[in-house]
């Protein structure tokens, strides 16, 4: 992760509070020229370890600062325009947070404190300085960035894309089967820690390139989930707008490299450790990468890629400023002459880039909020609503101020009023009063009643086959008939020594009685293994179990086919019979117990055609082995089972079962697996949130 300076809002009326105050900019603070535009300078601290943006109006400004004449006078000299205030505080803000102004100065310690108050979930943690030791690789190393560099890049991208849809089933297989094996997660973290260890390497590589200097790398908690970052703000100094870009860049591309080298060696590899490895290495360095990496709407690689692509400094901040100036003046006719000196395309970009970023962030935030609240208890909830105060409430009043400030001057306080109760009344509907329905959706599979199923008594081979799959049949007509040599042939042996012994029955008659009684016992057990074998001759013929649709596994080569004993071929379905079986959690439990308000299914082999279902019953005790193979990821289903398991039924984390009856108007279908939607009954977004918060905290209790 690429991390650079750092947006701050100046207060309001900062000039007004500091006007009488001679200030005068430190001895060695660097303003460089930016070669894109001449409105924009790079402010590079006297010790080399702060590096910011600002306008040109603030560099003629911190230029004609004295220490003797006053921060009002110098504006007044200057005659800067009142429209440019709002940055130009912001501006001065900057410059008295890093201390780079004579004359006013803050606690660093105090502010380094209330910065990490703030943001209790988002903590940076340097190590050390890293220059020294990027110098000695740039030596060995010298430009990642070269032609070669160039040429492996694309051959190993456009291999890798060829390769990918040759690959996808196996791709499908190791991920259902192997990366949610607990023992992977071991190899998660070593593939991370290894390929996030070179992105920032090479961040550090190419600002050593043109010239810039590596102060501080260390760790940047986000939610408690470590990202290494590399301080490369000194790359704002760079001239040249390719040169920045690079830098931003240069981290995804190394991954890229390694992760498209890993997707050819996984191919020729062995299963094992070494096959997970490598896989862990595509995900982490390809997926994650171009997910979280890429993506501008968080304050990683992405955004300042798109912020120098832009030519815009504090792309977040001056985003919000663009949809506020909007807002202001469609919503309050408010006022919002603001010189940016940038152009209406930029404007537009700004704005649309703030209409997507807020809500993404907003989401983010409540998700993060949500599992805090679950997963550490009183402290989690509590940094849940700092959190919350943090990315809601107090953006929320500040804005608010700011602009009742700004009707007040231009006299719109009316507007201001109305429009603000009609904001809070659609907030307050949305949130306390308006019903949502709430879903959820299961993988499922068919339950099949034993006498249902059609299945073979005595192995022999298929030599008619009665009906076809998807007709109707009644109860005891026959539907597929077997043929047993070998019993054929035992019965034969068998009636012919019971013909023989009767003969000899007859023979002996009643002139010796105790013969005779011998031979009578010979046949009573002869005669049981005839009726055995022919029992067994009556198993061939499969018969109709019940009334309903006929319905074969294999229709296409069953005829002349060898069937072993116990192999069930076909089922019977009864429309008034179907269930299905749902693997759900306790967290779905909890709402299903909560009370449903529909449950529909859909089949596999018709997923447009949608069922209506009930639930019949809830399992009451936590499962870990699952009814069907089917539903487990081994087998191409949703939950995670263990991989050393060999059935494929041993679930990673513990599941209850739900089984629904489907209710249907029309006559067959032929159901195996399917998809249950539960969909729950309606409540307002504040129940909700605070039953999920409720639960989470009996839960945590418990």
């Amino acid at each position: 992760m690429k991390e650079g300076g750092v947006e701050v809002q100046g207060g309001y009326d900062l000039i007004h509070t500091l006007g009488d105050r001679n200030l005068r900019l430190k001895p060695n603070v660097k303003l460089h020229s930016q070669a894109e535009t001449k409105d924009q300078y790079v402010v590079e601290s006297y010790n080399g370890e702060q590096f910011f943006y600002c306008d040109a109006d603030t560099v003629r400004l911190m230029r004609a600062l004295d220490g003797h004449r006053s921060l009002k006078q110098v504006i007044d000299e200057l005659q800067i325009d009142h429209h440019c205030y709002p940055e130009l505080e912001k501006a001065i803000s900057k410059f008295i947070k890093y201390g780079l102004l004579s004359g006013f100065e803050i606690s660093q310690n105090k502010r380094k404190w209330w910065q990490s108050f703030k943001q209790p979930i988002a903590m940076k943690f340097p190590l050390f300085n890293p220059d020294a030791f990027l110098n000695h690789i740039y030596r060995f190393t010298g430009s990642i960035f070269n032609r070669f560099f160039i040429v492996l890049f694309i051959s190993l991208l456009s291999l890798s894309i060829y390769q990918l849809p040759l690959q996808w089933e196996s791709i499908q297989v190791h991920w259902q089967s192997r990366f949610f094996d607990p023992v992977n997660g071991i190899l998660l973290v070593c593939a991370y820690v290894f390929l996030k260890a070179l992105h920032e390497i090479a961040h550090g590589l190419v600002v050593k390139r043109y010239g810039g200097v590596v102060n501080e790398c260390g760790i940047f908690m986000l939610v408690f989930l470590p990202l290494p970052y590399v301080d490369t703000s000194s790359s704002y100094a760079f001239p040249e707008r390719r040169h920045r870009l690079l830098v931003g860049a240069a981290g995804m591309w190394v991954e890229l490299i390694i992760a498209m080298s890993a997707f050819l060696a996984w191919q020729n590899s062995t299963p094992g450790y070494w096959a997970d490895f490598l896989f862990n290495v595509v995900f982490v360095g390809s997926f994650s990468t171009l997910i979280f990496n890429l993506n501008p709407l968080m304050r990683f690689d992405g955004y300042y890629i798109l912020s120098d692509y832009l030519g815009v400094f504090n792309l977040n901040a001056r985003s919000r400023e663009a949809l506020g100036a909007v807002v202001k003046k469609f919503f309050f006719k408010l006022d919002t002459s603001i010189d940016w000196n940038i152009s209406n395309t930029i404007k537009g970009w700004l704005i649309a880039y703030a209409l997507c970023a807020a809500p993404y962030r907003l989401f983010i935030g409540l998700v993060i909020a949500l599992y805090l609240s679950g997963k550490f208890f009183i402290f989690g909830i509590l940094l849940a609503l700092w959190l919350l105060l943090q990315i809601l409430v107090f953006p929320i009043i500040r804005h608010t101020i700011s602009v009742y400030q700004n009707a007040r001057k231009e006299h719109q306080t009316i507007r201001f009023f109305m429009v603000v109760s009609v904001f809070i009344a659609a907030v307050f509907s949305t949130v306390f009063l308006l019903n949502f329905r709430f879903t959820d959706s299961q993988i499922a599979m068919v339950i099949t009643p034993e006498n249902q199923s059609v299945m073979t008594l005595e192995s022999g081979v298929v030599v008619s086959l009665n009906f076809q799959s998807g007709q109707q049949v009644e109860k005891g007509q026959l539907l597929v008939q077997l043929e047993n040599q070998e019993l054929l042939l035992q019965l034969k042996n068998a009636q012919g020594l019971l013909d023989e012994y009767k003969s000899q029955y007859r023979l002996v008659g009643l002139n010796s009685i105790s013969i005779a009684q011998s031979w009578q016992e010979k046949i009573s057990i002869q005669q049981k293994e005839v009726e055995l074998i022919q029992q067994r001759l009556d198993g061939l013929s499969l018969v109709a179990p019940a009334n309903g649709e006929f319905v074969l596994s294999r229709e296409q080569d069953l005829l002349g086919r060898y069937l072993p004993r116990g192999e069930v071929i076909a089922h019977v379905y009864k429309p008034e019979d179907v269930k299905v079986l749902a693997v759900v959690s306790e967290e779905q439990v909890r709402k299903l117990n909560s009370g449903v308000d529909s449950i529909e299914v859909k089949f596999n082999t018709n997923p447009y055609q949608a069922y209506k279902g009930s639930m019949l019953r809830i399992e009451p005790a936590a499962q870990n082995e699952l009814p069907s193979r089917f539903l487990g990821s081994s087998a191409g289903g949703e939950v995670p089972v263990d991989s050393r398991d060999q059935t494929g039924l041993k679930s990673i984390s513990p599941f209850f079962v739900v089984e629904i009856v489907v209710e249907r108007d029309v006559e067959a279908y032929m159901p195996a697996m399917g998809t249950v939607r539960f969909s729950y009954k309606e409540m307002t977004l504040s129940n909700y949130v605070l039953a999920d918060i409720y639960h989470n905290l009996i839960q945590s209790l418990h």
